[in-house]
């Protein structure tokens, strides 16, 4: 596990769990978001994003995590460490899921730093062997904030 990961597994921990999220519902105390259509994109850092291609690992537990950049990732090439980047995590099955519940979180990796935020949901689509497709939103403050639909290379 990175230490990016074990920050995010602790904050996520300390957030508790939540309702599964329904597209404008309540979830953790505040509205969740209706996940928006077309790519992965919005602000992070204050600057304007757009994901590309993630890739990520399946593990035996059954969770999925992965990362999103602005450039295609693949499993041989991650992102720099002062990439503006998104890192989920999220079961391995097809479903929708509230952020800072057990079973899905983002955290929005800054030049600056980090932001965790249990304001959003994931959902996934679907899963194979080498690929996950799903679309998440997220909404931490003015300057961070993205929506849209993802896909991840699962790395062997």
């Amino acid at each position: 596990m990175s230490v990016r990961w074990a920050v995010l597994v602790l904050a996520a921990v300390a957030c508790g769990g939540g309702a599964e999220p329904s597209g404008g519902g309540e979830g953790l105390g505040a509205t969740v978001p209706d996940i928006p259509s077309g790519p992965l994109q919005g602000t992070i850092d204050g600057t304007a994003w757009q994901a590309g291609e993630g890739a990520g690992f399946a593990y035996d537990d059954g969770q999925i995590e992965g990362e999103l950049a602005e450039a295609d990732l693949t499993c041989d090439e991650g992102a720099d460490f002062d990439d503006l980047t998104v890192e989920i995590e999220v079961p391995s099955a097809p479903g929708t899921y509230a952020l800072g519940g057990p079973d899905a979180s983002v955290l929005l990796l800054t030049r600056n730093g980090s932001v965790f935020t249990t304001v959003g949901q994931i959902r996934v689509d679907s899963v194979t062997d080498t690929r996950v497709e799903g679309a998440l939103v997220v909404e931490a403050d003015a300057d961070n904030s993205v929506g849209g639909s993802f896909a991840l290379t699962l790395c062997p």
